[in-house]
């Protein structure tokens, strides 16, 4: 979706918007993450009346006009949204399949499941002519026209007429996604495609008067950035407690912290840089750990967004996640538990070489050993052994500079922690090694598509590129569009 781009800049304008008043927990979004969002986007300032404000009270905004208009619109799109209750829900698919019992939650996976060998063989027993298997959508598509496969799909929950007109674009983007793996696969298979250089830890210390409420997309200067950051800090060593132990609630004063720090540590590498005296154009790419999951397929970042700004010759990353992460969940209750609560976040700085790019790399870790080596901390309810490393956290590991990972095995409610262990990451590297190789050719690929990409232009004046936003399309490949007027990637003070 194309971001609001003002043309020029007009002075600030105060609108009231009368959106009934059930729409205001929508325009919140859980934890402020919409109307922080719409803010983001828009550069403006949006107000929202309390649940106890006086009837007849008003959503305010202010900002440009365009900026205003653009805003009021998408509200009202999210108003609309909701006064269609309960039908905009309503999927062309059950949410799991009667014949066989496959889990169903988007169009991609009902496809998967339609071609699988554990779908045929369930609907075979009642309709014993079909094949085994389908070799793909097309040969489901010419299954679903006959009248029996129809009506038994229909039965089951399908809305065969839904999936037949979507087969098409689910087709055309399955084509895409095998011509990126393929383009991808013509890259040398190596498993050196992320050749380390040099790893340093930092602290870095949350603002002690910052509210949360600042936007991200507003740059801090580069003094208040590195003033709270302090080289060579080892994050708090693991302290293992008397198993069972309940997991400690969270610190209300804490829970804002996360969104905080944001503002400052997604502009984290460059600081780092400057503290380790390197010239910043050594650098080819400034970026965090998200950045590369992004460019390796990652399903977690898919939906995050990127401004990127070439700074000389180095182009700088800023990390805009879709959803933000409270630090009031089972998995920061562990590391309180095991590593106490310090107020701060640490970090890995890797200076590498993917290809034949210089790139710093920083990720957030969370504790170290005795010996001092970076332990990765992991939590679930589920899974009690190797398969706490999946092929995803194998690349996080590998970027992050991990020695060890730490399983925390938790009961069904996530309250107690019962049982850990811990996981060697270099044999886990090696068990994944295979599909860290496909992650670095797609990395690889993608990443010489952005870095030389002719909006990344520094032939003017200042040094400076224009600023884009980068997000990723259905098969996660970056698209790149101009970036709304106001955000800032570098922060003040760089030049």
């Amino acid at each position: 979706m194309m971001p609001f781009d003002a043309q020029a800049p007009s002075r600030p304008v105060v609108r009231h918007l009368d959106l009934p008043v059930s729409s205001r927990g929508k325009i919140i979004g859980k934890g402020g993450d919409t109307i922080r969002r719409l803010q983001e986007e828009f550069g403006v300032v949006l107000r929202v009346p309390r649940a106890d404000a006086p009837a007849g009270s008003k959503v305010t905004l202010r900002g440009s006009p365009d900026a205003c208009d653009a805003c009021a619109k998408r509200m009202e799109e999210l108003v609309q949204s909701m006064s269609r209750g309960k039908d905009s829900k309503i999927h062309p698919f059950p949410s799991s399949c009667a014949a066989c019992g496959g889990c169903l939650r988007s169009f991609p996976e009902v496809w998967n499941h339609l071609i699988s060998a554990r779908h045929m063989k369930a609907i075979r027993d009642r309709l014993p002519h079909l094949p085994a298997t389908c070799v793909d959508i097309l040969a489901v598509v010419e299954l679903l026209t006959e009248a029996r496969v129809r009506e038994l799909h229909v039965a089951l929950g399908y809305d065969v007429d839904a999936l037949l007109d979507q087969a098409p674009a689910e087709q055309e983007r399955r084509a895409a996604a095998e011509s990126l793996r393929n383009e991808a696969a013509k890259l040398p298979r190596s498993s050196e495609w992320l050749r380390v250089e040099e790893r340093r830890v930092c602290r870095f210390n949350y603002p002690s008067d910052s509210d949360g409420k600042r936007s991200m997309l507003l740059a801090p200067a580069l003094d208040e950035i590195l003033v709270r950051c302090l080289l060579d800090d080892k994050p708090p060593v693991v302290l293992m407690p008397g198993l069972p132990a309940a997991l400690p609630r969270m610190d209300p004063k804490y829970r804002q912290h996360n969104r905080a720090k944001l503002t400052f540590t997604a502009r984290l590498g460059i600081a780092v840089v400057k503290q380790l005296g390197y010239p910043l154009d050594g650098f080819d790419l400034i970026c965090s750990t998200a950045f590369i999951k992004a460019l390796s397929g990652g399903n977690d970042v898919a939906k995050d967004t990127w401004y990127l700004q070439r700074f000389g010759k180095t182009l700088c990353a800023l990390h805009v996640p879709a959803q933000w992460h409270t630090d009031d969940d089972a998995g920061h209750a562990v590391e309180r538990l095991l590593c106490g609560s310090s107020g701060s976040s640490f970090y890995n700085a890797t200076v590498a070489r993917i290809g034949p790019y210089r790139v710093l790399i920083w990720s957030e870790v969370d504790a170290s050993d005795e010996l001092g080596r970076v332990v990765e901390v992991k939590s679930s309810s589920t899974k009690t052994g190797p398969d706490f490393i999946s092929s995803r956290v194998a690349l996080q590991v590998a970027l992050n500079g991990s020695h060890q990972v730490l399983g925390c095995i938790l009961d069904g409610d996530k309250a107690h922690m019962i049982r850990s262990l811990w996981i060697s990451v270099a044999d886990a590297l090696e068990s994944h090694q295979n599909a860290l190789i496909s992650r670095g050719q797609r990395v690889l690929l993608l990443l010489e598509c952005v870095i030389n990409d002719d909006y990344f232009d520094t032939s003017g004046p200042n040094d400076r590129s224009c600023v884009m936003k980068m997000c990723l399309d259905d098969i996660k490949v970056p698209v790149l569009i101009p970036a709304q007027p106001g955000v800032e990637v570098l922060p003040h003070g760089l030049w």
